[in-house]
Parts: C-alpha cells; sequence; structure tokens
C-alpha cells in the first residue's frame, strides 16, 4: 500500500514538471523570432522531427514559419494527453517601403512568394487617405496571362490597422489558364496618388482569412496562419524648387509669355522674364523654354544685311547672332539665310525653313564660335535633388540678327530701315521698249553707309502687270526679294557692303495692257 502511495505522489510530482515545461516552451514561442528546439521540447516528451519550429513577427502582423510535425504534447486538466499538430507556411506577401512626391502617381508592388501553383490572388490593403489615394492597379511584371479581375474601394468593413482609414479590395485571376510560383514575385501594382503634402503612409494587407487570400489551380485557399504578411508604407518625399529666368540675347529686356516646361508641369514667364516650378518630386526631368510669336518689329531688311557683312569680311557676328541668323537651320551661315530674311519681310514666306519663331540657349552654356552650331535648348537633371534656381535662358528671335527685338512692339510698316545710313528716293528715267514694255528705275541718293532698303509700292493693275523687279546698277552685290498682290508690292534688299554712290538700286519691268486706253497715274 506504501509503494502504491509513494509511486502515486511520483506521478503527479512528475506531471507538474512536465506541465512547467509545456508552458516554458508556449512562452518561448509568442516571443518574436524564438526558436523552439528538440531540446526545449524533451522534458514535455514530445517529438519533434527533422525542423525547427519559428516564429516571426513584422509590421505587427505574426507569421509563422517552418513545420512541426508528430508533436506528442499537450496538458489538458492536468493529465497529459497524446495531441498531434501541424503548421506549415504555404506563401509569404510583402509591401515594400516607397516614396512619392506631392501630387504624383505612385505604383507600389505587390510581391508574393509561394511554391504553390496560384490562379487567383486577392489582397485587401489598408491606408491613410489623408496622404494618399488609390487610383487603379495593373499585372506585375513577374507573372503573365494574368488580369485584374475586381477593384473594390466600397468594402463593408474597414481597415484594422493602426493609422489606417481607408481600404481597397483588388484580385487578379489566371482566367483558369494562368498560374503562378516562385520567389518574390511581382504579381501587381497598386497606384496611389500623393495627395499630401508631408507624413507616411501605412501599407497594410488586411489578414482575415475571407478577406486576403490566395487560391491554387486545386481551389484550395492559402491564408490565415499559413501566410506571412510584411506590411509597408509610402511617404510623401519633400518637393524642390526650379526657377529662372530669360532675358533676351543682345540687350537687357526680358522676356515674357515663354511657356516653360518641366516632363509635363508647365510654367510660364511673367512680365520680368521669370518662371517657377515649386515642389517638384525627385527624378530625371528635362527644363524647355518655348515661345511662338511677339516678334515685333525685330526682323528686317537690316539683318539681311549683316549676315552679308559676315560673309564678306565686314562684321564679326557674335555667337548668338550667328544663331539668330542660322534661320535655315543648317548650322551655317549664308546668303541663303539673308534671302530667306527679306522673304519673310515681303511676305513670300510665312516661317523660316528653322520652323520655330524663337530659340533659346542656358546661360550657364559656354559658347563661342566653334558650337554656336550645338548649344543646347534645355536643362537636363539627373536627377533633381535639390532646389535648382538660376536656371537662367537667352531668348533669341530667329532673324533678328541685330538683336534689337524689344517686348511689347509693333511691326512698323511702309519704314525703310538703312542702319547707319540714309537715302532720298526718285523715279529714274522711264524707258518703253518695242515689245510693249516699261522700265522704271528707283534711284537712291545716299548718304552716309545704306545697307537695306524696304519699300512699299502700288501700281495701277488695270493699266500694266508687273513683269519683274531687277536689281539695279548700283547694288550690284544685293540680295533683292519682292511680292506683287495686285498692284501692291513689297520689296526689300540689302548688301554686305555700303552703297557708297548714288544711282539705281532697282529696275521694275511692267507690261502694258494692250486693251487698256485708261490714263492717270501708274505708280
Amino acid at each position: 500500500m506504501k509503494r502504491i502511495k509513494f509511486s502515486l505522489a511520483y506521478l503527479l510530482v512528475l506531471c507538474g514538471l512536465l506541465y512547467f515545461s509545456v508552458q516554458k516552451s508556449i512562452a518561448q514561442m509568442s516571443s518574436s523570432n524564438s526558436k523552439i528546439t528538440t531540446s526545449a521540447m524533451s522534458e514535455a516528451g514530445g517529438e519533434i522531427q527533422s525542423t525547427q519550429y519559428k516564429i516571426s513577427q513584422s509590421g505587427g502582423q505574426v507569421g509563422v514559419i517552418g513545420e512541426l510535425n508528430s508533436a506528442n504534447f499537450a496538458v489538458m486538466g492536468g493529465f497529459l494527453n497524446q495531441a498531434y499538430a501541424e503548421v506549415q507556411i504555404a506563401a509569404e506577401l510583402s509591401l515594400p517601403d516607397t516614396v512619392g512626391g506631392s501630387g504624383e502617381t505612385v505604383y507600389v508592388p505587390v510581391f508574393v512568394s509561394t511554391d504553390s501553383a496560384i490562379g487567383i490572388a486577392q489582397f485587401v490593403v489598408e491606408y491613410d487617405s489623408s496622404v494618399i489615394k488609390f487610383v487603379g492597379a495593373q499585372i506585375g511584371a513577374g507573372i503573365s496571362g494574368f488580369t485584374v479581375s475586381i477593384i473594390n474601394e466600397n468594402l463593408p468593413f474597414g481597415p484594422g490597422t493602426s493609422g489606417a482609414n481607408e481600404n481597397v479590395l483588388v484580385q487578379i485571376s489566371g482566367g483558369g489558364q494562368a498560374n503562378f510560383s516562385g520567389d518574390s514575385l511581382e504579381v501587381v501594382l497598386l497606384g496611389f496618388e500623393v495627395v499630401g503634402d508631408t507624413g507616411t503612409s501605412v501599407l497594410a494587407f488586411d489578414n482575415d482569412v475571407s478577406h486576403t487570400f490566395l487560391t491554387t489551380v486545386n481551389l484550395t485557399d492559402i491564408n490565415g496562419a499559413a501566410v506571412g504578411f510584411f506590411n509597408g508604407s509610402l511617404t510623401v518625399q519633400p518637393g524642390f524648387l526650379v526657377s529662372g529666368t530669360i532675358g533676351y540675347f543682345n540687350n537687357e529686356s526680358f522676356v515674357p509669355d515663354v511657356t516653360m516646361t518641366l516632363d509635363g508641369k508647365t510654367a510660364t514667364t511673367n512680365v520680368a522674364g521669370e518662371f517657377l516650378f515649386s515642389n517638384v518630386s525627385g527624378g530625371n526631368y528635362v527644363l524647355k523654354p518655348s515661345k511662338s510669336g511677339g516678334l515685333g518689329n525685330a526682323i528686317s531688311a537690316l539683318d539681311a544685311a549683316y549676315i552679308l557683312m559676315d560673309i564678306v569680311g565686314l562684321k564679326d557676328l557674335t555667337p548668338y547672332q550667328k544663331i539668330a541668323a542660322d534661320v535655315t537651320g543648317n548650322g551655317t551661315i549664308s546668303s541663303f539665310d539673308a534671302s530667306h530674311i527679306l522673304q519673310l519681310i515681303v511676305g513670300l514666306i510665312d516661317e523660316f525653313p528653322v520652323g520655330e519663331d524663337w530659340t533659346f540657349v542656358p546661360v550657364y552654356f559656354a559658347i563661342d564660335e566653334t558650337n554656336w552650331n550645338t548649344a543646347p535648348n534645355t536643362i537636363g537633371y539627373t536627377p533633381l535633388d535639390s532646389d535648382q534656381t538660376e536656371q537662367d535662358f537667352y531668348g533669341i528671335v530667329y532673324g533678328d540678327v541685330t538683336g534689337n527685338w524689344s517686348p511689347g512692339s509693333k511691326m512698323l510698316a511702309n519704314l525703310p530701315r538703312a542702319g547707319s545710313g540714309s537715302a532720298t528716293l526718285s523715279w529714274g528715267k522711264i524707258e518703253k521698249s518695242a515689245a510693249e514694255n516699261l522700265l522704271i528705275p528707283i534711284c537712291a541718293k545716299v548718304s552716309g553707309d545704306l545697307l537695306a532698303v524696304e519699300l512699299k509700292l502700288r501700281y495701277d493693275a488695270q493699266q500694266v502687270s508687273l513683269e519683274k523687279i531687277d536689281i539695279g546698277k548700283n547694288c550690284a552685290n544685293c540680295e533683292i526679294a519682292y511680292n506683287d498682290d495686285n498692284g501692291n508690292i513689297s520689296l526689300a534688299l540689302a548688301s554686305g557692303r555700303p552703297l557708297a554712290s548714288d544711282g539705281e538700286i532697282v529696275v521694275l519691268k511692267f507690261k502694258i495692257k494692250k486693251a487698256n486706253n485708261q490714263s492717270g497715274n501708274l505708280l
């Protein structure tokens, strides 16, 4: 009898020791990143085969990694019973920590790691709507054959993560044909517009078994404790400043109404030529100015004369003047450029071959005689990672070789422009040929250095028709352009050398209309 009592007492003590050992092991399992090995469980009389048991914690969600096989342990009601437990992690879902500038749309990838063949994946992601706004989803680069099958922003349940006040459900499907498996696969991209100027939004999975899950091709759901959840965040990146001024290349005038583009963003210069981009997020950008019109009286025959003077060696154009002179856009200066300027003045062409009214060169560019025709018209940032002030440009009107543009000026009509010289114009001796043609010279009495002339003439188109206009004897080296509009003649000529003597500058040739016997003023 004493032996029986002693055995019973020994058994009770043993049970107590086993209970204490099991509780100690459970406590170890509850801590983050703890490991429970066979030695830790040996006092419980259990058996763990081949693998360790590990619990990990990330982002406030507990995920289990590892396998517990044939563990014969449990204490129920103070008695040791046999129990079987098996916990297996079949997938990991992760969202990264990322950044975005205010107003920018950021696509956040959802990564999946699993050995199972997944045909459907559903994610409910929680976030802070005061910082970011959900704008859409698209399939990630890590899988193919899938489509975004469901997007639901009006869920009947709210977020449960601290710091989140909105949630969205996104489901992707392989349509019964495609599936994926592998490590760290980018399966879907969640688009968020950054609506806050500062702050950080949590990006967290809702780990409810019916909210976030993976479904295998065998229609088995992987969810809850079988999934390791790793949450992320999106932080608003402080924006940067880009500012500068546009001034004209040959004087102190500021250039207003220039459109500045910064890769999708636009700004316009004010009357002081200033522009400003604020709160620009980091990244690669190109700053480019552009302007159309607003030429005023900048272009005249004198500009063509400057080109011709440079060609014959009487004038050295600056690099900026050469850019203005190259209206053909071929990187060289020639009489063709002068001719096109004269054609524009008289209305034979509406624009220069270069195709633009204005061009711009960054002030910082070290321009010289060898590189003017390769001067940049933009400023690049690779990347923009700080405030950029004094991002200044020089504006240049194509054709304004003299550089006399000014803001707000109007085109002056019917006004000869002759540089430092002047001339008194008169009709020469009119001759009539046997072929019923009239030859009418225009003569100039020159004072100073006459380089260019612009004229407006009117004749009676009922009596005569204009055949042509020839260069006069005193203007043999001139370039000329004219336009006849039913009795209204616009004429411009320019010379690379000053006209130092008096004489004919042009000769007008008219055809007399035989059927017309009217009399009156011809010109």
